[in-house]
Protein backbone atom coordinates (compact mmCIF):
# COMPACT_ATOMS: atom_id res chain seq x y z
CA UNK A 1 0.00 0.00 0.00
CA UNK A 2 1.50 3.18 -1.00
CA UNK A 3 1.63 5.60 1.86
CA UNK A 4 1.30 9.17 2.58
CA UNK A 5 5.53 8.89 3.61
CA UNK A 6 5.72 7.51 -0.11
CA UNK A 7 4.47 10.46 -1.60
CA UNK A 8 5.76 12.90 0.09
CA UNK A 9 9.56 11.48 -1.36
CA UNK A 10 8.18 12.09 -4.44
CA UNK A 11 7.31 15.31 -3.61
CA UNK A 12 10.69 16.30 -1.80
CA UNK A 13 12.76 14.10 -4.50
CA UNK A 14 10.75 16.64 -7.55
CA UNK A 15 11.21 19.83 -5.54
CA UNK A 16 14.49 19.61 -4.63
CA UNK A 17 15.77 18.37 -8.59
CA UNK A 18 13.73 21.70 -9.29
CA UNK A 19 16.35 23.39 -7.45
CA UNK A 20 18.72 22.91 -10.47
CA UNK A 21 21.36 22.43 -6.94
CA UNK A 22 23.33 18.83 -6.73
CA UNK A 23 21.56 16.10 -8.47
CA UNK A 24 19.24 13.81 -7.16
CA UNK A 25 19.42 9.91 -7.92
CA UNK A 26 16.28 7.98 -6.84
CA UNK A 27 16.26 4.06 -6.73
CA UNK A 28 13.60 1.35 -4.75
CA UNK A 29 15.02 -1.54 -3.79
CA UNK A 30 12.97 -4.51 -4.56
CA UNK A 31 15.04 -7.87 -3.56
CA UNK A 32 14.00 -10.21 -1.45
CA UNK A 33 15.84 -10.84 1.36
CA UNK A 34 15.95 -14.40 2.38
CA UNK A 35 18.85 -13.32 5.25
CA UNK A 36 15.69 -11.90 7.96
CA UNK A 37 13.62 -15.17 7.95
CA UNK A 38 11.44 -14.39 4.73
CA UNK A 39 10.62 -10.76 6.43
CA UNK A 40 10.65 -9.83 2.28
CA UNK A 41 11.44 -6.10 1.11
CA UNK A 42 10.87 -3.57 3.44
CA UNK A 43 12.01 -0.11 5.08
CA UNK A 44 15.84 -0.19 5.42
CA UNK A 45 16.29 -3.52 3.93
CA UNK A 46 18.92 -2.10 1.30
CA UNK A 47 21.36 -1.69 4.28
CA UNK A 48 22.82 -4.51 4.53
CA UNK A 49 24.05 -4.56 0.55
CA UNK A 50 25.26 -1.38 0.71
CA UNK A 51 27.92 -2.11 3.21
CA UNK A 52 28.11 -5.73 1.93
CA UNK A 53 27.16 -7.19 5.29
CA UNK A 54 24.55 -9.98 4.01
CA UNK A 55 24.76 -13.50 5.45
CA UNK A 56 24.98 -14.47 2.00
CA UNK A 57 26.86 -12.29 0.07
CA UNK A 58 25.86 -11.92 -3.70
CA UNK A 59 26.50 -9.78 -7.02
CA UNK A 60 23.54 -7.04 -5.68
CA UNK A 61 25.36 -6.79 -2.59
CA UNK A 62 28.52 -5.92 -3.69
CA UNK A 63 27.31 -3.89 -7.12
CA UNK A 64 25.55 -1.66 -4.23
CA UNK A 65 28.54 -1.02 -2.29
CA UNK A 66 30.24 0.30 -5.01
CA UNK A 67 27.24 2.57 -6.22
CA UNK A 68 27.16 4.05 -2.60
CA UNK A 69 30.81 4.43 -2.54
CA UNK A 70 31.56 5.50 -6.00
CA UNK A 71 28.62 8.48 -5.36
CA UNK A 72 30.75 9.54 -1.54
CA UNK A 73 32.90 9.91 -4.03
CA UNK A 74 32.14 11.34 -7.35
CA UNK A 75 28.98 12.34 -6.94
CA UNK A 76 26.95 9.97 -8.71
CA UNK A 77 26.15 6.66 -8.03
CA UNK A 78 27.50 4.18 -10.80
CA UNK A 79 28.91 0.51 -10.86
CA UNK A 80 29.84 -1.74 -13.23
CA UNK A 81 26.98 -3.72 -13.03
CA UNK A 82 24.53 -1.05 -13.19
CA UNK A 83 22.75 0.65 -16.08
CA UNK A 84 23.62 4.19 -16.52
CA UNK A 85 21.87 6.22 -13.14
CA UNK A 86 20.07 9.41 -14.54
CA UNK A 87 19.50 11.97 -12.25
CA UNK A 88 15.79 12.08 -11.51
CA UNK A 89 13.91 14.71 -12.72
CA UNK A 90 10.52 15.81 -12.43
CA UNK A 91 9.94 15.27 -15.71
CA UNK A 92 11.27 11.45 -16.02
CA UNK A 93 11.35 10.46 -12.44
CA UNK A 94 13.99 7.85 -13.64
CA UNK A 95 14.72 5.51 -10.62
CA UNK A 96 17.08 2.81 -10.29
CA UNK A 97 15.11 -0.50 -9.25
CA UNK A 98 17.93 -2.24 -7.25
CA UNK A 99 17.33 -6.35 -7.30
CA UNK A 100 18.77 -9.10 -8.45
CA UNK A 101 18.64 -7.13 -12.31
CA UNK A 102 18.90 -4.02 -11.67
CA UNK A 103 17.11 -1.77 -13.76
CA UNK A 104 16.80 2.22 -14.79
CA UNK A 105 13.37 3.16 -15.06
CA UNK A 106 11.24 6.43 -16.13
CA UNK A 107 8.04 7.23 -14.42
CA UNK A 108 8.08 3.87 -12.73
CA UNK A 109 4.78 4.53 -10.63
CA UNK A 110 3.12 7.29 -12.15
CA UNK A 111 0.32 5.48 -13.18
CA UNK A 112 0.24 3.67 -9.53
CA UNK A 113 0.11 6.88 -7.95
CA UNK A 114 -2.67 8.59 -10.45
CA UNK A 115 -4.88 5.23 -9.60
CA UNK A 116 -4.20 5.83 -6.12
CA UNK A 117 -4.04 9.85 -5.27
CA UNK A 118 -5.58 11.05 -8.48
CA UNK A 119 -5.22 14.76 -6.85
CA UNK A 120 -1.85 14.59 -5.25
CA UNK A 121 0.72 17.01 -6.99
CA UNK A 122 4.26 16.59 -6.76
Amino acid sequence: MTTDAQYNVLKIMSHKADQGGAPVYAYVFTKQNVDNNGAGVYHTAEIPYVFSNTKNPDKLATTMSLAWANFARYGQPSAPELPQWERYTRQTQATMILDDVPVLRHNHDKKLIQALAPNYKY
